[in-house]
């Protein structure tokens, strides 16, 4: 019996430093790991000097766990990898974009224009110049005479338009043309990239005056014009203006401008503009026309008028209608 008992006390010493041998050689392969980073598979043998069926069941339990220990280190370096690849990925795609940006900046660069590019304004640009010459018959017996003009394909984008009217005297003959009125605009597109892709705007400076002493003006402000939907076939367009600034100092000016087709001769325009001025009642003044093109160069003209400053001077009558005849050159 006490043979017995020394036996099994022998065994379970045995196991106890087997376990001991197991757990010293379980942080010794941690170590190992760490060290490493590789991800491939390390058995560490443990010889213990037991009963065999312990000491296969203490091996299993080793490779067990190195495995154990050897998997998640896989895992977390395949995620590593990965997001190193999604990363170059996106640096390709970087040098990619940034190599035509290249391109075809140094295309533009490399061009006549750009090379010369006063040289260039002046050479692409290809001015047109046209005129229309007026004569009305107004109820409120007088007559105009009316030079209009316009200028497009200006360097730089500008063009001007402008019109001068010579108005004879309320109550007088047809031949006095003893008033006159002149008003030109400098006009600019605003490039589309600058108001994110928005389309009709435009820069303009108004130069307005007339008979009456210190009566001349600037004003500046913005334009914006826009195509109207189909009508019988045709498309007009309205073009609103505003102008915060003026320098004779007394107010505000906004408008609108408008070009309506009925037909391929037959149109209505004309203009709506109102005054506001400070510490006075605002002053509209309207002026819509029928148009009829009955040749390539002479047109017929209807015309309403109304003008607020006229109106508020009780020497002469703000409010007429007038018949013309219009050359186009």
């Amino acid at each position: 019996m006490s043979c017995f008992f020394r036996k099994n006390r022998s065994k379970k010493h045995a196991g106890e430093r087997a376990t001991d041998h197991l757990m010293q050689n379980i942080v010794l392969l941690k170590c190992l790991l760490i060290r490493s980073g590789s991800g491939v598979l390390l058995y560490i043998p443990i010889k213990i000097n037991f009963d065999m069926t312990s000491a296969v069941r203490i091996n299993l339990l080793s490779f067990l766990t190195i495995i154990f220990l050897l998997c998640p280190l896989q895992g977390e370096e395949i995620d590593d990898l990965n997001q190193e690849l999604k990363e170059l990925d996106r640096q390709q795609s970087s040098i990619v974009q940034r190599r035509k940006e290249i391109e075809e900046r140094r295309k533009v660069l490399s061009s006549p224009e750009m090379k010369n590019p006063i040289k260039g304004i002046v050479k692409s640009s290809s001015h047109k110049t046209s005129a229309n010459l007026a004569y009305y018959w107004d109820n409120r017996d007088f007559t105009t005479l009316n030079l209009l003009t316009s200028t497009t394909g200006l360097p730089y984008d500008f063009s001007i338009w402008g019109f001068i009217d010579l108005h004879g005297a309320h109550k007088s003959s047809s031949t006095d043309l003893s008033r006159y009125f002149i008003e030109y605009r400098l006009n600019r597109k605003i490039d589309r990239d600058w108001v994110g892709g928005l389309e009709g705007l435009g820069f303009q400076t108004e130069f307005n005056d007339s008979e009456s002493p210190s009566n001349n003006l600037l004003r500046f402000g913005l334009t914006y014009r826009h195509s109207l939907p189909e009508f019988f076939g045709q498309e007009g367009w309205l073009q609103w203006r505003g102008f915060p600034y003026e320098t004779d100092g007394s107010g505000q000016q906004a408008s609108v401008i408008y070009f309506l087709p009925l037909y391929e001769r037959v149109w209505i325009s004309g203009f709506a503009d109102i005054n506001f001025r400070e510490s006075q009642k605002n002053i509209w003044v309207i002026e819509p026309q029928l148009s009829y093109k009955f040749s390539e160069r002479f047109s017929l003209l209807l015309e309403y008028r109304y003008n607020g400053f006229e109106d508020i001077n009780p020497t002469v009558q703000g409010e007429g209608v007038a018949l013309g005849v219009e050359i186009s050159f």
